[in-house]
Parts: structure tokens; C-alpha cells; sequence
């Protein structure tokens, strides 16, 4: 199966495995991996406001580890950005980042690997999410 990593499995993957449950390292070995470059920006920028804690890392860290390991990268080029206004609005919902990389997934057929419990309203919209604790 392939799956798109949310950025908080990016982050736990190379600064938080403990955060990780058996099921989803299991996952993460058994599985085709891609992350987007959106997770990285989104980092950033959360980063930069101090709204996100690394420790001794920081999100140019984080990208240089995933990026060392069997994952691949899947860009939200001008094809996803050009249609990304089909993605319907929900009304709970209007993270910028979060809406990316979900049009990202339903645009090339991959499952969405999140914990975040407002994806699954998307699923009506062609979404295939994959959620574990």
C-alpha cells in the first residue's frame, strides 16, 4: 500500500519514535512511504512562530533525516495547486496544510497515514485515510 505521511508521523519518525505505536511501525515498514515538501513548510513555519517544539532539532533537520531514509517525496506541483480549489471547504476544518497534503492524496490515489480525527470527513470527497493509534 502506499501511503502519504501526515507531518506529525514525519516529525515522530525522526524525533519522537516512542510516540509511535506497534501497529504503525509495523505500518511504516510494510508500506510503500511518501512524504510532501508541504509537511516541511508547514514545520516552518509553525516552527518559526514557536507553536512547534523540536528539542535539539529543527525542521531543516527533520527534512535532511526523512530524507535519509526509504521514503519518497510527492510535490504539490502545479497540477495539485491549479485544482486544489475542488477540494470542498468544511466548515470545522480550514488548516491550510491539512487540506494540501489531503488534495495531494486524492489526487494520486495514495492513503492519507493521520491521526487527525477532522480527515475523515474527506472521505466523502475521494479520500482514502488510514487511521491508527
Amino acid at each position: 500500500m502506499k501511503l502519504l505521511l501526515d507531518t506529525h508521523y514525519l516529525i515522530w519518525i525522526s524525533n519522537q519514535p516512542e510516540r509511535l505505536s506497534e501497529k504503525e511501525k509495523s505500518l511504516l515498514t510494510a508500506n510503500e512511504l511518501y512524504y510532501s515538501p508541504v509537511s516541511f513548510w508547514e514545520m516552518s513555519i509553525k516552527y518559526n512562530k514557536g507553536k512547534l517544539y523540536l528539542g535539539k532539532a529543527n525542521p531543516e533537520i527533520v527534512q535532511e533525516f526523512v530524507e535519509s531514509l526509504p521514503v519518497s517525496s510527492i510535490n504539490f506541483g502545479a497540477k495539485s495547486a491549479g485544482s486544489f480549489f475542488k477540494l470542498p471547504k468544511k466548515a470545522n476544518h480550514a488548516d491550510p496544510f491539512d487540506r494540501m497534503l489531503i488534495w495531494q492524496a486524492i489526487q494520486n490515489e495514495i492513503v492519507l497515514l493521520s491521526r487527525d480525527g477532522k480527515f475523515s470527513q474527506y472521505v466523502e470527497d475521494g479520500l482514502m485515510l488510514r487511521k491508527e493509534k
